[in-house]
């Protein structure tokens, strides 16, 4: 990947996905699960079926603590969209950091190469 037309797709990949990273929209860290909860009625059908529910929550992890926040039932489609926007930022990050990678190789592969042809011959 040292020619110059290489360099140039890696840079027109790397502007790409920085304006795929200016379009991100709302985000959230976690996954959305359904509980459901007893309410400790003995009368109550939920003391022989599954229980009250499904309730929404959104379960991530901060500083090592599992952190819920309960998500209505009106909000569970956008928070989805949001949960999907996350793991589109975190694989257009993981690309950046790729291409940045290569972009870098390549600079320095095509640096390589001038510092051999710039070297003053011995004589003989």
């Amino acid at each position: 990947m040292s020619t110059s037309r290489d360099l140039e797709t890696l840079l027109q990949h790397r502007a790409d996905v920085l304006r795929q990273l200016s379009e991100i929209g709302d985000l959230r860290q976690g996954s959305l699960t359904s509980q459901y909860r007893k309410c400790g009625k003995p009368g109550c059908h939920c003391a022989k079926g599954p229980g009250h529910g499904p309730y929404l929550q959104l379960t991530r992890t901060v500083k090592g603590k599992t952190r819920c926040r309960s998500i209505p039932a009106a909000a569970e489609d956008q928070t989805r969209v949001q949960i999907e926007e996350y793991k589109r930022l975190r694989e257009l990050v993981r690309q950046l950091i790729e291409v940045s990678d290569e972009i870098c190789d390549a600079r320095l592969d095509r640096s390589r190469g001038d510092e051999v042809k710039k070297k003053p011959s011995r004589p003989s």
